[in-house]
């Protein structure tokens, strides 16, 4: 007798209840899935509060700017205990000043639906979230946020030898451009040169783990793309200083934007990201419209 082969279509009352079985169990688990991930709470109400300037609550309204979500669809709020300063449009600090219990007292605060979250990794995760910029997996989620303790991480390092608000030196900048620790990913860290983690250390290994398709994890705009524009990409304008004495260094990426720019050109991946994130139109118009800002 020929062999007749598998037919996939079940013909019998026994195959039709397996096959009803099988996609029950299938829902079950999806919903299971689905329902043990975070519920989104929406940004009706959101009201992000911190002081008259870009720091840490910059990196939440480039998101939100990429997003297409700008002013008055929320309130950015900006506060100041120097009433010289409401002259541009700054609020006064005692307004808000007992309502930061979120940050121990502290800004940045960001309220929303009731609800009050403090310290900026907190409230990068909640608006990254909110906006699907943390990835497709959990994996992805974790590989962003390794990202941004990776920027801290080299940021803190240099702080160790500049003493702020004293500009570095151009002995320090040299150092820290140019004599970083040799050894790069995918070899171990060698100890030896663990004071010596400068910007290219830590921009070769980051090289290393991003994605060659413009993209700092997955295929789309996420937290981490942000970030990396931000730490390498960011400068603040002449018409947008809210007060003459703010140095250059101060206002361009990695304190120098020249020497940023020039040591990009060793890590195509990561200028490829700076890129394309420079390239969102919703960060464009953020760019022209944020106002002044005392820092």
């Amino acid at each position: 007798m020929a062999d007749k082969g598998f037919c996939p279509v079940p013909h019998c009352f026994r195959d039709q209840v397996w096959v009803g079985v099988g996609a029950a169990v299938g829902l079950f688990v999806g919903y299971k899935l689905a329902s043990n991930r975070p519920s989104k709470v929406g940004l009706d109400g959101l009201h992000l509060k911190y002081w008259p300037g870009r720091g840490l609550m910059e990196i939440p309204r480039q998101m939100l700017a990429i997003a297409g979500v700008f002013p008055p669809r929320y309130i950015d709020g900006r506060y100041t205990p120097d009433a010289s300063n409401n002259k541009h449009g700054f609020l006064p600090m005692e307004s808000i000043e007992n309502t930061l219990a979120a940050n121990h007292g502290r800004m940045p605060v960001v309220n929303v639906g009731g609800e009050a979250i403090g310290q900026s990794p907190a409230i990068n995760y909640f608006i990254a979230a909110e906006l699907d910029m943390l990835g497709d997996t959990t994996v992805e989620t974790a590989q962003i946020l390794a990202i941004q303790e990776t920027l801290k991480e080299m940021k803190n390092e240099i702080r160790k030898h500049v003493d702020y608000p004293n500009p570095p030196t151009e002995e320090q900048l040299e150092m820290f451009f140019s004599d970083s620790a040799p050894d790069r990913s995918p070899l171990k860290a060698d100890p030896e040169g663990r004071g010596k983690r400068y910007f290219k250390w830590f921009l070769g290994r980051l090289e290393y783990l991003v994605g060659d398709n413009g993209y700092a994890v997955g295929n789309r705009v996420s937290l981490a793309d942000v970030l990396i524009r931000y730490e390498l990409g960011e400068s603040l304008p002449d018409n947008q200083c809210g007060k003459a004495d703010i140095p250059a260094w101060r206002r361009e990426p990695l304190m120098s934007a020249a020497r940023t720019a020039a040591l990009l050109e060793e890590f195509p991946k990561l200028r490829s990201i700076v890129a394309n994130v420079n390239g969102q139109q919703g960060l464009q118009r953020w760019l022209q419209i944020r106002g002044v800002q005392m820092f």
